[in-house]
């Protein structure tokens, strides 16, 4: 290989790089999405049929969730 073709590689991958990891964080945050409308669902279940257990679980799960968002993770 010459080294105009590994610059082009080079260069392509680092124009894609970028892009790949994007797809790759709305990937995970439509996941995201997903599993939260899941925890409301559970929640509202819970709530429901009075189960203080089910409900302090979700409290301890939803008072995760706002951590991690607030560390960006």
């Amino acid at each position: 290989m010459t080294s105009a073709t590994i610059t082009a590689i080079l260069s392509l991958l680092a124009y894609l790089l970028p892009l790949i990891v994007e797809g790759v964080k709305g990937w995970q945050g439509q996941q995201k999405g997903a599993d939260h409308e899941k925890n409301i669902q559970d929640y509202r279940e819970a709530l429901g049929k009075g189960d203080s257990a089910a409900l302090s679980a979700r409290h301890a799960d939803q008072h995760d969730r706002v951590l991690a968002a607030l560390r960006g993770r």
